[in-house]
């Protein structure tokens, strides 16, 4: 919508602990997306709408640790062309990610639109810990890229998108 849209499989990365796992996988909720999407999406041409850092977050035991909340718009792009000439876009919506106890922070960008060229997660393992990492890499086409590592994820919500002419979008 207003943007030439190029036809793209989903993406989808293999953890290299277990190839038969997808590491998506291992994000909580996860099936919010598939329920919306029919797979999951790589977000490619999606748009980066929200990053929110917060590092008050507490464990049971009252230690803080940070986190990173996402929420990226995404949609199935399909091989219809409108009476525009754009391919008509299907399961357009707003993806709300919480990404907890995150490290390895980097990011770099922020502007205006924010555009993915791709969402990539990949599991890693860390020495002498059992419970994987989610590396989390932001690939950018225009604006905000970057990169992080999660100890847990989760899907929050997948809501449809709707413009807003003014003001922040909460969902």
């Amino acid at each position: 919508e207003g943007r030439d849209l190029r036809l793209r499989s989903p993406r989808r990365m293999l953890s290299p602990m277990n190839p038969s796992v997808e590491a998506y996988a291992f994000i909580d909720n996860n099936s919010a997306i598939l329920e919306v999407f029919g797979c999951w999406p790589g977000f490619h041409d999606g748009e980066v709408h929200r990053v929110a850092m917060d590092r008050t977050r507490r464990h049971a035991s009252g230690a803080y640790y940070p986190s990173i909340e996402l929420t990226i718009r995404g949609w199935n792009i399909t091989s219809d062309v409108t009476e525009d000439g754009f391919y008509r876009l299907e399961a357009d919506s707003l993806v709300q990610f919480l990404f907890e106890e995150v490290t390895e922070v980097e990011f770099d960008g922020l502007n205006h639109q924010n555009v993915l060229s791709s969402l990539d997660f990949e599991l890693e393992t860390v020495e002498g810990d059992e419970a994987p990492l989610l590396s989390v890499e932001l690939c950018h086409c225009y604006g905000l890229s970057g990169s992080f590592k999660a100890r847990r994820a989760s899907v929050v919500c997948v809501a449809p998108f709707a413009e807003q002419p003014f003001g922040p979008r909460n969902i």
